[in-house]
């Protein structure tokens, strides 16, 4: 899953390694997330939340 990040990107990539710079996308600002259990419910969806409130506004 991709999600956009606001000059967090790389404290998530450094806290788990199934977050990693999104492919084809500005690795600056985005994360892929390897949804394969090693990073917590509660985080998936707190970064979630966050990349949402980033984008929502725009178009």
């Amino acid at each position: 899953m991709f999600l956009k990040k606001d000059g967090g990107a790389v404290f998530w990539r450094n806290a788990y390694e199934a977050v990693v710079p999104a492919y084809h996308q500005n690795k600056e600002h985005w994360n892929s997330v390897i949804l394969d259990g090693s990073v917590s419910d509660e985080v998936v969806k707190r970064m979630v939340a966050e990349s949402y409130d980033l984008v929502k506004g725009r178009r």
